[in-house]
């Protein structure tokens, strides 16, 4: 009984490991996607200077330690 008890939680922390690790995985996957395919409305520090509103046609300065 005493070694079944073990195994079970060896198991189970077998199982977490894994369900972290595909978690830190699907993070770095999305945040490479991200900075491949920016979205539109988010300026990202150092890859862009400015970013243009196509409906109005203006352009706006921002500062490149600020996030908008």
């Amino acid at each position: 009984m005493l070694e079944l008890i073990i195994i079970s939680f060896a198991d189970i922390a077998l199982l977490l490991s894994h369900s972290i690790s595909i978690i830190s995985l699907s993070r770095f996957v999305n945040l490479a996607y991200d900075i491949l395919f920016p979205p539109r409305q988010t300026l990202y520090y150092g890859f862009h200077n400015f970013t243009t509103d196509i409906k109005n046609n203006k352009i706006y300065k921002n500062n490149a330690c600020k996030k908008t």
